[in-house]
C-alpha cells in the first residue's frame, strides 16, 4: 500500500476546516453537526475528481485549482453574509455586478475581515508545500468503488439524520426540502450543500406548492353589519373550481381563509390627492434632525409618525426593499431578479394600476443608471406614463452610485407638476455609500455643513448624503407650494434598508444612533413618513409595522378600493396586528421576537406557548411561499381574469333569464 496520503483525505479535512471557519465568521460558533457528514461526502468527491487522470502533474494542478476555487466560494459567501446577512444563490452569482452594489463596499468588507478570509487559504499552502507527501496517482476501479460506497453511506446517513427531525415548521427536513432560507440552510448543512440544493431547485423547478395546506373556507366576519372591510366581492369557490393549475388553486384557497382588514377613521383621508412616493436609499432614522435635515424632520414629526417601523434587509438589498414596498409581497429569497421577473406581472393595486385608473399621471425617476436592476425595462413593462434616469431623460451626472437627489428632482418636477393628478415615484441615491470625502462628490459638496460635527469622517459623509435628500424634498415642497399644490400632495417616504455600508464598523452605526445596538432586530428599526401639509395635527403610531405594510396603508388612506386579503402586508392604521418577517425567517410580533431558535418576549410579564411560536412560524412560511407562487404564476392576472369571466357569465345568464321572462 502506498504510504503517501490520498487526496480525498486532504479534501475531507479541507471542507470541514472551511465550514468551521465559515460558521465562526458568520454565526460565531463551531457547531457544524450534519454539515460534517455532507462535508466528508463532498471531500471524497473532490478527491476522486483529482485522482482520475493518468498524469500525476495534471492531478496536482487540478487539485490546487479546485482548492483555490472552493476557497474563493467560501470567501465570497462570508463577504456576502457580512454585507447582506444572507448567502448568495445561483441567480445572485449570475447578477453579481448588480447585487453587490459596488466594488468599493466589497473591498471594505474584505479589508475588515482579511484575517478570517486569509485562514481559508492556509490548507492550500500546506498542500503546495508538501506535494511530495500526497499521492496523485490514478485511483483504480476497486478503490473508486469502495470510496463511492462509503460516499453513499455517509450521504445517506446525513439524509437519514435529517429525516429524524421532521416535526416543526423549521425542522431540518423542512429546511432541506421545502424552505428557501439560505442562512438557516448554511448554518445546518453547510455552504456547498446549500449551493447544491439551490442549483437542484433551479434546474428541476421544485414544486414548492406541495407544502401548502388548508381547505377552502371563507371566515365568517359578517356578524357585525356596522363594520366595513377593505375587500372586493370574490366567489372563491367558483375561482378555485375554474382553475386547473395546482399552485393557483392553493393560492386561492389560502386567500379564501384570510380575514380582510377593517376600514377605519383614516380610510379615504387623502382621496384624490397627489402622491410623491420616495424610496430613500439607506436612510436611517437617527440621521434625521431639526438642525441638519429640517424638511425630513418636519415630515417625520408633523405627519404620521411611525415609532415602531422596521425595514428588513433582504439579500438583494435595494431591489428587494423596493419590491416589498411596491408589491406588498415578500421577495423570493435568493432570487436576485424579483423586480425584473415581475415586470410583466399584473398588479391590481400597484403604483401604476392602483392610480392610473383614477386618471393619475404615474411617473418614476431614479438618479442612477437605467440598466441597474433592469429598472428601465421594469418601469416600461409596468406601464409608467413617464420615467427617467441619470443617463436618459434626467440628463444629470451619473457617477458610480453617487448622484444628487436634488438634481433628480430639479430635472423631473416640470414633467408632472402641472398635471391635474399625479403619482410620482422617486428612487433616491444620495445616501448610497461609500461615504468618504475623496470618492463621493455629494459628500464633498455638503462637507461644510457637517465638517465641524462631533462624528467620525464616515458618519459625517453619511450625513452629507442625507442632507442632499433633504434639499431635494425642500425644493420639491417649495415647487409644489408655488404651484398651489402642496396641500393637495401626500408624501410617502420609506428607506430601502439601513445603511449597511457601516456594517463592517458597527461602532459607526452605533455612533450615529447614539446608543449600543445589542439586537440584530434593532439594526432594522427605522422610519416611515406619510405627510401632508394640510394635516391639522400629527398622528403618532406606535404599532409594530414594516415595509411590507406600506402599500395597503397608502391604499386605505387614498380611499382606493382594494382587497386587503390579497396583499401580504396589513394597513398599519387598522386594528389588525402586524408581523415583521426577516430574510432568515425570524420574526417579530407585538408579543416579542423569534430569532429562529429562541423567543424573546417584549416584556417580562409576557409568556407565550410553544403552540403560539409554531403557529407564527407556519404563518411566516406560508406568507413567503404564497408570495413566491404569486410571482411565479402571475397570479393576480389569472385571478382577475377568472373574476371577470365569472361576472360576464352571470350577467349573460341574467340577461337570458330576463329575456325569457319577457
Amino acid at each position: 500500500m502506498n504510504k503517501k496520503i490520498r487526496l480525498y483525505c486532504f479534501f475531507i479535512f479541507y471542507i470541514l476546516f472551511l465550514e468551521i471557519v465559515a460558521h465562526y465568521a458568520c454565526f460565531n460558533n463551531f457547531n457544524i453537526g450534519i454539515t460534517a457528514l455532507f462535508g466528508i461526502a463532498i471531500g471524497i468527491i473532490l478527491g476522486i475528481i483529482c485522482s482520475l487522470i493518468k498524469k500525476e502533474l495534471i492531478n496536482k494542478i487540478l487539485a490546487i485549482i479546485l482548492s483555490i476555487v472552493v476557497a474563493i466560494i467560501y470567501c465570497a459567501e462570508i463577504v456576502y453574509f457580512k454585507m447582506y446577512e444572507s448567502f448568495f444563490s445561483l441567480s445572485a452569482i449570475m447578477m453579481v455586478g448588480q447585487v453587490t452594489e459596488g466594488a468599493d463596499q466589497i473591498f471594505t468588507v474584505i479589508t475588515h475581515n482579511i484575517g478570517v478570509l486569509s485562514i481559508t487559504f492556509i490548507p492550500i499552502l500546506i498542500l503546495i508545500v508538501s506535494l511530495k507527501f500526497w499521492n496523485f496517482k490514478t485511483l483504480k476501479l476497486p478503490h473508486i468503488s469502495l470510496l463511492l460506497a462509503i460516499l453513499l453511506i455517509i450521504h445517506g446517513g446525513a439524509l437519514f439524520t435529517i429525516t429524524l427531525d421532521k416535526d416543526g415548521t423549521y425542522s431540518n427536513y423542512q429546511i432541506y426540502n421545502n424552505i428557501a432560507s439560505p442562512t438557516t440552510s448554511v448554518e445546518r448543512f453547510g455552504i456547498l450543500t446549500t449551493l447544491r440544493i439551490d442549483i437542484e431547485k433551479s434546474l428541476f423547478n421544485t414544486n414548492e406548492g406541495d407544502i401548502l395546506t388548508g381547505n377552502l373556507q371563507t371566515p365568517d366576519y359578517t356578524e357585525n353589519n356596522k363594520l366595513q372591510y377593505n375587500q372586493i366581492d370574490i366567489d372563491w369557490k367558483t375561482v378555485v373550481e375554474n382553475q386547473n393549475n395546482k399552485n393557483i388553486k392553493q393560492i386561492s384557497t389560502y386567500f379564501s381563509s384570510q380575514m380582510p382588514t377593517e376600514k377605519n377613521e383614516y380610510t379615504g383621508m387623502f382621496k384624490d390627492k397627489n402622491v410623491v412616493f420616495i424610496l430613500a436609499e439607506s436612510l436611517y432614522k437617527p440621521a434625521i434632525s431639526e438642525e441638519l435635515t429640517p424638511t425630513l424632520y418636519k415630515m417625520m414629526t408633523e405627519g404620521f409618525n411611525f415609532e415602531n417601523y422596521y425595514v428588513p434587509l433582504y439579500p438583494t438589498s435595494t431591489a428587494d426593499g423596493e419590491y416589498m414596498l411596491e408589491w406588498s409581497l415578500y421577495p423570493i429569497i435568493g432570487n436576485a431578479y424579483n423586480l425584473y421577473n415581475s415586470r410583466n406581472n399584473y398588479h391590481p393595486y400597484g403604483f401604476v394600476n392602483g392610480f392610473s385608473n383614477f386618471n393619475y399621471k404615474v411617473s418614476a425617476y431614479h438618479g442612477f443608471a437605467a440598466y441597474y436592476y433592469n429598472r428601465e425595462e421594469y418601469f416600461k413593462a409596468q406601464g409608467y406614463n413617464d420615467y427617467g434616469f441619470c443617463d436618459t431623460s434626467l440628463n444629470m451626472k451619473c457617477q458610480y452610485f453617487h448622484a444628487s437627489d436634488l438634481t433628480m428632482v430639479q430635472n423631473s418636477i416640470a414633467k408632472y407638476i402641472n398635471e391635474d393628478k399625479f403619482f410620482t415615484y422617486y428612487v433616491s441615491i444620495s445616501g448610497h455609500g461609500k461615504y468618504d470625502y475623496d470618492s463621493n462628490f455629494i459628500v464633498r459638496q455638503n462637507w461644510n455643513l457637517v465638517k465641524d460635527l462631533n462624528y467620525s469622517k464616515n458618519v459625517k459623509g453619511y450625513l452629507a448624503g442625507t442632507i442632499e435628500l433633504d434639499k431635494a424634498l425642500e425644493y420639491l415642497m417649495q415647487g409644489l407650494e408655488a404651484a398651489g399644490k402642496l396641500d393637495d400632495t401626500v408624501f410617502v417616504l420609506s428607506p430601502d434598508h439601513w445603511p449597511y455600508y457601516f456594517k463592517t464598523k458597527m461602532n459607526e452605526l452605533e455612533e450615529l444612533a447614539g446608543e449600543q445596538i445589542y439586537d440584530k432586530f434593532d439594526v432594522h428599526k427605522n422610519t416611515l413618513m406619510i405627510y401632508n401639509s394640510a394635516m391639522e395635527k400629527s398622528v403618532t403610531v406606535d404599532k409594530l409595522a414594516s415595509s411590507i405594510d406600506v402599500l395597503p396603508t397608502l391604499l386605505n388612506l387614498m380611499g382606493v378600493e382594494y382587497d386587503s386579503r390579497l396583499l401580504m402586508g396589513k394597513d398599519i392604521l387598522s386594528t389588525d396586528d402586524s408581523l415583521v418577517i426577516f430574510s432568515d425567517y425570524s420574526w417579530m410580533t407585538k408579543l416579542g421576537r423569534y430569532n429562529g431558535k429562541n423567543f424573546i418576549p417584549a416584556s417580562e410579564d409576557i409568556v407565550v406557548t410553544d403552540e403560539y411560536i409554531e403557529n407564527i412560524n407556519s404563518i411566516v412560511k406560508q406568507k413567503i411561499l404564497v408570495s413566491s407562487l404569486i410571482q411565479k404564476n402571475n397570479y393576480y392576472k389569472n385571478l382577475f381574469s377568472t373574476i371577470e369571466k365569472t361576472q360576464s357569465t352571470v350577467a349573460t345568464e341574467s340577461e337570458v333569464t330576463s329575456s325569457e321572462q319577457s
